[in-house]
């Protein structure tokens, strides 16, 4: 019996937090990896990833500038444990992102899908790749 109103609290607030939560259609609330592989054991970064006409912005602890010229790759990725995710190439360095609905210190999230997917489709869509074809998966 406890464990059934413990699920529907939990339950009531995701579904609360999802309606009330609103990012702005250029902003989203992110963490992000930057390194060639991610794992369980890795420690992502929080941000707020910004889109300009010309870039990417990502401010948090570590702040950084991606032209979208320089984006040599995006891919949608599932990776196990992990949840969907976007993996960005660019300049010989490699980004992981994933829009977030919770984050707890870095360590534990819910990765927000329809908003990840929907990142990933915009960032598809901006990428100019050399030969004029995008690479993604």
């Amino acid at each position: 019996m406890h464990f059934f109103i413990i699920a529907t609290a939990i339950l009531i607030c995701a579904l609360v937090s999802t309606l009330f939560s609103f990012d702005p259609a250029d902003k989203f609330t992110i963490i992000f990896h930057e390194g060639d592989e991610i794992n369980l054991k890795t420690k992502a970064e929080s941000g707020v990833l910004k889109l300009e006409p010309e870039s990417i912005l990502i401010s948090g602890r570590k702040n950084l500038e991606i032209r979208f010229r320089e984006c040599t790759k995006v891919e949608s990725v599932t990776m196990a444990g992990l949840g969907h995710m976007i993996k960005l190439i660019y300049d010989q360095k490699t980004l992981f992102v994933a829009v977030v609905r919770i984050n707890i210190l870095g360590y534990f999230v819910i990765v927000n899908l329809r908003r990840t997917l929907k990142l990933f489709n915009v960032l598809k869509d901006r990428t100019a790749f050399a030969d004029g074809s995008a690479s993604t998966r």
